[in-house]
C-alpha cells in the first residue's frame, strides 16, 4: 500500500479538462473512499478538490523537464510522464520519440524543422551502416533510423524479412511518414550502389525503380485519398506495401496491396469534406480538348462536387495536381489507352452524379434529364437506352419468363450510386494491379520490408460499417502488437536474471472481442453474412433483423454492474465471454455497441446490409461488359454461369480473409511500430493539445504498453544511479556496485516479488519505489 502523500508534494494530477497537469498538493485527507488530496495547480491559480489517489501521481525529482530520446530510459514510466515527455520534446521541435521497439511520431504541421529535411537523411544512411545507427548515434529518433534499422536487420541471415506498421488517427501524418521512409530506403540503396562502386548500368536501375516507386504515390493519393475535417489528404484506404530487395541489398521493385477503400466517398461527403481528389483534379485540370473529351461542365454543376461545401482546399492547386498524376502515370508505365480509360471512368461517375429522378403516382421513377445518362454512357462506350433502362428497372429472369420491376426514386438513386461506387473501386483495383505489373518482383526470389500504411482507430460521433472493418483491423494488430510486446518485456527481465517478472501483470487480451466481431460462428460479421445471403435488397428492415438477431444471440443490455477501478482510476467492467463486450440500449433502437480495447464505440445499423453486399442489378452489370471499351468492360465481375448457383461474396467476408493473411505475413516478419499522433485538432504548429494526445495514445496502444509496464516492474534504475540516490540506506562497507544495490534493498526490507537487483538495473514495482 502506498504511503500518503505530504502536504508540499510535487505531483501530476488528472484534471477534469486538461488531462494530467502538475501542481502541488495542498492538502491530504482520509475519506471513505481512501485517501483525497487538495492539488494547486503550477500554472495557474486554480486548487482541484477531492482527488482520489489514482488521480495523484507523485512526482520524481525533474522528471516534469525530461526529454530522454527513449522513454524506458525513464527510471520510472507513468502516463502522466509519457505525455510531459512527448510535450518536453515537441516544444523544442524534436517530434519523433522511441519506447523501446516502437517509435512515436507527432506531426509539426510545419516543414521549417532543419533536423527534419530530407538532406538530413544522408547522415543517418552514414552513421547507420550495417545497422549501427540505433547504438550510440548522437542522431535524434527518426523514422529513418526504423527504416535503417529494418534495412540492415533484413540483410543480417538472422533476421529476414521485416515489417514497419504506420498507424494513427486521420491527419496524424501516416502517409507522409511512409514516404518518408520509402525514400530513406532508396536514397540508402544509391549510397550503397556509391560505396560498393556499383556500374552505370546498376546505377541507373537503382534510380529508375526509385523514380517509379516514388512517382506512383500521387497516383494512389488522387485515386484514393480525400479531404477531410481532420485532413485536407487522408488515405481512405490501408495499404500494405513490400519494398522488394536483391541479394546484393538493392530496391528492385514493390507490391501494393490495398484494404477496404471508402466506396461511399464516390458519391457523397460530409461537411466541410471532398470525394476523392481525382474528382476534382479532373474537372479543375483538364483543358482544352481533353475537357472536350469527357464532356466536363463547371465545377459548381456537379452536386456532389459541393455536396461537402467545399470545392477547394487552401494551398492545394487541383490543376497541378492533375498534371503531377498525368505524368506519374507515363513515368510509372501507363499506356495512353490505359490513362484514358482510368479518366473517362472518373468522368463517368461525375455524370451520373448529375441524373436525377421522378416518381409518377404509381410509385415509378423516370429520368428528369437523359443528357447526364448520355454523357456517362459515352464516357464507359456503353449504350446510352439500356443505361437508362437498366438505372429505373430491374429485370429478374426465370426458366420461363422475364419480369422487368420498375424501381421506386429511391431505389433508382440507389442503383445509380451503387453502379459509380462499383466502377470506381474496380479502376482503383485495376490502377494497383497496374503498378504491381510494373514494378513489383517474384516475391520468392527476394528479400523484403513490408510497409503498413493503415487506418488508425474510428470512434466519430456516427460509425457505420466502415468503421466497424477498420476497428477490426487496429483490434487485430493490437492483438499482435500486446503479444509481441509483453514477450519482448519478459525477455528484458529474464536476461537480467529477474525471477517471476509476469507476476501482477495482466496483458489486456482482446481476443474475445475478436471472436465477437469476426468468429466463424455465431458473430457479429457472420450474422451480418448470414442476412446478406437471404435478402436481396439490403433495406432499413434488413439493418434492423441483423440488430435483432444480434441482441437474441449476444443479449448485451445494459445493467448496472456495480463499479470498480484499477490503480488508474479507470472503471473495470468484468469482460470474460464475446457477449460481455457487446451492448444493446433499448433506447437507442437503431444502435449498438462494442467494447474494443480503446474504448467503447456506437455504431448505427443504417446500411450495414446494403453496404456489405453487391446489389447492383446483372442488368446493368451487362450494360458494362458490353461496353465498346475492354478496359471498362473487364471493370464487371464475370457473369454467372447460366443455370449455376451464385455465390454471395460479402465485404466483410473479403476484408476478414485478407486481414487474416495480412497477419499471417506480419507474423513472419520482425516488427518494428511507428504510431503517429495529431498534436491537435486544428492541424496547427506549435500546439500541444494534451487531452487529444492521450486519447491517441490510448487508441493506439502507447498507454496500454505503460499500463503493462507499470503492473510489473516498473521502475528500472542503473546500479550507480540508485548506489548513490539512496546511499543513506546501504553500507559504505559494502564492496561493488551491485552488492552495495543489494544491501540497500535489503536494509529497506523489500521483498523478491516488489524489488530485486538484475545483472546492471535495479528493477522495483512503483509502489515499494
Amino acid at each position: 500500500m502506498s504511503h500518503p502523500l505530504a502536504v508540499g508534494t510535487r505531483v501530476f494530477y488528472r484534471h477534469s479538462e486538461r488531462s494530467w497537469e502538475t501542481g502541488v498538493v495542498t492538502e491530504s485527507e482520509e475519506g471513505p473512499k481512501g485517501l483525497r488530496y487538495g492539488v494547486r495547480a503550477e500554472a495557474y491559480e486554480e486548487i482541484s478538490d477531492g482527488l482520489l489517489q489514482f488521480d495523484v501521481h507523485r512526482m520524481i525529482e525533474g522528471i516534469d523537464k525530461a526529454k530522454p530520446d527513449d522513454l524506458l530510459q525513464l527510471t520510472e514510466l507513468h502516463v502522466s510522464v509519457l505525455l510531459a515527455v512527448l510535450r518536453n520534446r515537441f516544444e523544442e521541435d524534436n517530434i519523433y520519440t522511441n519506447i523501446g521497439s516502437l517509435i512515436i511520431a507527432v506531426n509539426p504541421f510545419k516543414w521549417t524543422i532543419p533536423e527534419y529535411k530530407p538532406e538530413r537523411g544522408l547522415e543517418y544512411i552514414e552513421e547507420g551502416w550495417e545497422g549501427t545507427l540505433l547504438s550510440g548515434s548522437g542522431l535524434r529518433p527518426h523514422s529513418w533510423a526504423v527504416a535503417n534499422k529494418s534495412y540492415w536487420d533484413m540483410r543480417s541471415k538472422s533476421q529476414g524479412n521485416q515489417s514497419i506498421l504506420i498507424s494513427g488517427e486521420s491527419g496524424a501524418g501516416k502517409t507522409e511518414g511512409a514516404k518518408i521512409i520509402l525514400r530513406y530506403l532508396g536514397d540508402l540503396c544509391v549510397r550503397l550502389l556509391e560505396k560498393t562502386n556499383g556500374s552505370d548500368e546498376q546505377m541507373r536501375s537503382v534510380h529508375g525503380v526509385n523514380e517509379r516507386l516514388q512517382t506512383a504515390s500521387p497516383i494512389l493519393e488522387a485515386f484514393g485519398n480525400a479531404k477531410t475535417t481532420r485532413n485536407d489528404n487522408s488515405s481512405r484506404f490501408g495499404k500494405f506495401m513490400k519494398m522488394q530487395f536483391n541479394a546484393s541489398g538493392i530496391l528492385v521493385g514493390m507490391h501494393v496491396t490495398p484494404y477496404l477503400l471508402e466506396k461511399s466517398r464516390v458519391v457523397k461527403a460530409g461537411p466541410d469534406e471532398r470525394l476523392y481528389h481525382a474528382f476534382y483534379q479532373l474537372v479543375f485540370g483538364a483543358t482544352g480538348d481533353l475537357r472536350e473529351k469527357y464532356e466536363l461542365d463547371d465545377a459548381k454543376k456537379y452536386k456532389a462536387l459541393q455536396a461537402g461545401g467545399c470545392l477547394t482546399i487552401p494551398k492545394v492547386d487541383d490543376s497541378e495536381d492533375f498534371q503531377e498524376v498525368m505524368k506519374a502515370m507515363h513515368v510509372v508505365g501507363f499506356s495512353e489507352q490505359e490513362i484514358d480509360a482510368c479518366w473517362r471512368v472518373v468522368a463517368a461517375c461525375l455524370h451520373l452524379s448529375c441524373v436525377e429522378f421522378k416518381e409518377n403516382e404509381n410509385g415509378q421513377s423516370r429520368v428528369e434529364d437523359v443528357a447526364p445518362v448520355e454523357k456517362a454512357a459515352r464516357m464507359l462506350k456503353v449504350n446510352a437506352e439500356e443505361l437508362q433502362k437498366g438505372l429505373i428497372t430491374k429485370t429478374l429472369k426465370s426458366s420461363r419468363d422475364v419480369n422487368v420491376i420498375p424501381l421506386n426514386k429511391m431505389q433508382a438513386s440507389d442503383t445509380r450510386n451503387s453502379l459509380c461506387m462499383l466502377v470506381y473501386e474496380r479502376n482503383f483495383d485495376r490502377l494497383i494491379e497496374k503498378i504491381n505489373s510494373i514494378v513489383s518482383k517474384p516475391e520468392e526470389e527476394y528479400k523484403w520490408i513490408g510497409l503498413l500504411d493503415i487506418f488508425g482507430f474510428e470512434n466519430f460521433e456516427k460509425n457505420s460499417f466502415e468503421q466497424l472493418c477498420i476497428n477490426l483491423a487496429n483490434e487485430k494488430l493490437q492483438n499482435h502488437y500486446n503479444t509481441y510486446v509483453y514477450e519482448k518485456e519478459l525477455q528484458e527481465c529474464k536476461d537480467e536474471g529477474i525471477k517471476n517478472a509476469s507476476e501482477g501483470v495482466v496483458v489486456n487480451d482482446n481476443k474475445p472481442c475478436l471472436d465477437l466481431i469476426m468468429g466463424a460462428k455465431d458473430s457479429i460479421l457472420s450474422i451480418l453474412d448470414d442476412r446478406c445471403k437471404s435478402t436481396q435488397k439490403g433495406d432499413a428492415k434488413d439493418d434492423q433483423k441483423f440488430l435483432e438477431i444480434m441482441v437474441e444471440t449476444f443479449g448485451g443490455e445494459q445493467k448496472d454492474k456495480g463499479t470498480k477501478r484499477n490503480a488508474e482510476g479507470q472503471v473495470i467492467v468484468k469482460r470474460e465471454q464475446p457477449p460481455d463486450y457487446f451492448e444493446f440500449d433499448p433506447r437507442k433502437p437503431d444502435e449498438f455497441s462494442i467494447h474494443h480495447y480503446a474504448g467503447k464505440v456506437r455504431y448505427s445499423i443504417e446500411g450495414f446490409v446494403g453496404k456489405n453486399i453487391d446489389l447492383l442489378s446483372e442488368q446493368i452489370k451487362e450494360v458494362v461488359r458490353n461496353s465498346e471499351d475492354e478496359l471498362i468492360a473487364s471493370l464487371m465481375p464475370p457473369a454467372p454461369a447460366p443455370g449455376g448457383r451464385q455465390t454471395r461474396v460479402t465485404v466483410s467476408g473479403n476484408f476478414k480473409k485478407s486481414l487474416t493473411e495480412l497477419l499471417n505475413t506480419i507474423q513472419t516478419t520482425k516488427p518494428n511500430w511507428v504510431r503517429c499522433i495529431r498534436p491537435n485538432p486544428q492541424k496547427v504548429p506549435d500546439k500541444f493539445d494534451t487531452p487529444s494526445v492521450l486519447d491517441q495514445l490510448t487508441c493506439s496502444g502507447v498507454v496500454e504498453t505503460v499500463k503493462a509496464r507499470q503492473q510489473g516492474f516498473s521502475v528500472r534504475i542503473p546500479f550507480e544511479q540508485f548506489a548513490h540516490r539512496y546511499s543513506i540506506c546501504g553500507d559504505k562497507s559494502t564492496v561493488g556496485e551491485k552488492q552495495r544495490c543489494q544491501a540497500i534493498v535489503n536494509n529497506l526490507g523489500i521483498k523478491q516479488t516488489e524489488g530485486q537487483v538484475g545483472k546492471t538495473l535495479v528493477f522495483m514495482k512503483a509502489q515499494a519505489h
